[in-house]
């Protein structure tokens, strides 16, 4: 665990890669991983490279990790995207930005289940009336070909204190993870 802790400092102090198309932020954790911390073992893109999690951590010497972990990046914005997903729980998460550099956050440090399953139940309700607008529609008089409305939620931050890198609890959602791998 103290192996994985270590990669943990490193992983954080990695330079801006932009991951959007070129997984370049991906490859340089698993550089990291391949040259540096070899003991780690881990599968890259279990699920495949658009599903998460990135790197799967089955264990080190000294234990089970079986934690998952995701690389996000972007430009400029402190915020990273989802897209149609929330964050995993129990991920672990290293955001990295041109402007801002590098965070590093347990899933749960940013959205609580109780959050998640409010999010949850909204998403279901604009399922539900989406599925009636679509009925309406479909009996429409000029509507002979089929149109409707696809429905996909893009969860995401919103406002000031959506920016991971300026948030008040920053420092301490990073050692939150750190801490864990203290043992």
């Amino acid at each position: 665990m103290r192996q994985f802790r270590k990669f943990l400092n490193e992983v954080i102090n990695l330079p801006y890669k932009e991951n959007l198309n070129s997984h370049e932020h991906e490859k340089s954790v698993r550089d990291l991983l391949e040259k540096k911390f070899k003991k780690i073992k881990y599968i890259y893109q279990p699920n495949g490279s658009q599903q998460y999690p990135d790197f799967h951590f089955i264990e080190d010497d000294e234990g089970s990790l079986n934690r998952d972990l995701d690389c996000k990046s972007c430009k400029t914005s402190g915020k990273p995207m989802y897209n149609s997903g929330m964050p995993h729980l129990d991920g672990i998460y290293i955001f990295t930005t041109k402007q801002y550099g590098n965070t590093l956050y347990f899933g749960q440090d940013v959205c609580s289940p109780d959050l998640q399953k409010a999010l949850q139940k909204e998403r279901e309700h604009l399922q539900r009336e989406t599925e009636k607008s679509n009925k309406r529609l479909a009996k429409h008089p000029d509507n002979d070909r089929g149109w409707n409305i696809y429905f996909r939620p893009d969860f995401n931050n919103k406002g000031e204190s959506s920016n991971y890198f300026k948030h008040p609890r920053r420092t301490e959602v990073e050692q939150s993870v750190l801490e864990y791998y203290d043992e």
